[in-house]
């Protein structure tokens, strides 16, 4: 690791303490570093954000819209399970959700809005949260 050094003012003149930095790596405040299933649903998310800017108008507002809602719920529900006491009731409900997503991506392929090959790595992110959810699930048990 690169020694930073922390720098603090005095009147306009830098002042090092010598402390290294220690906030590499880590996720200044956004409260998911340690679960890694809601940044694959935030990449996924990002994802699908960016897709949906390319589709035809007509399924943009259509198809798209309702997709991004379903990749915004999905990622919600996440937050809201690690807080919530019901996880299993929560995680259940957005299994289904992604389920649902994958069929809409499906649908995306087969009106030639997403290519095979954007296809494909979609779908590899919609099976690693799938993957995830699952795994938490059983770990309820």
């Amino acid at each position: 690791m690169v020694d930073k050094r922390s720098a603090s003012t005095n009147k306009g003149k830098v002042k090092f303490t010598g402390k290294k930095d220690r906030t590499r790596g880590q996720d200044h405040g956004r409260g998911h570093a340690d679960y890694p299933v809601i940044k694959a649903m935030y990449r996924l998310a990002l994802e699908y954000t960016e897709r949906v800017k390319s589709f035809p108008r007509d399924t943009r507002f259509i198809l798209g819209d309702r997709i991004l809602n379903n990749c915004y719920d999905i990622l919600e529900g996440l937050i809201e399970a690690r807080y919530t006491k019901e996880k299993e009731r929560v995680l259940r409900r957005l299994n289904l959700q992604l389920e649902k997503l994958r069929f809409q991506t499906r649908f995306c392929l087969d009106v030639k809005v997403l290519s095979a090959k954007k296809y494909g790595h979609i779908c590899e992110m919609i099976n690693d949260v799938g993957k995830m959810i699952g795994g938490w699930l059983k770990s309820l048990r």
